[in-house]
């Protein structure tokens, strides 16, 4: 059986602790992770595809003991 995408990001948002980062990439899993749990702490890309590890890389290195 395979998982669909939107079941994907209600696992890995129900791990979340509450205080994470998350940078989600641009169109439909940002209004699907929007959808299934908005936080400020997301960071919703619309319209920059393909940047999210960049975007991710950036906060990772200068926010370092933030998850």
């Amino acid at each position: 059986m395979k998982m669909k995408r939107y079941e994907a990001i209600e696992v890995i948002t129900k791990a979340l602790k509450g205080d994470e980062l998350v940078i989600s990439a641009n169109g439909l899993i940002s209004r699907e992770l929007f959808s299934i749990k908005d936080s400020p702490r997301n960071f919703y890309m619309l319209g920059s595809m393909g940047l999210a590890s960049s975007i991710g890389f950036g906060l990772a290195f200068s926010l370092p003991k933030k998850r």
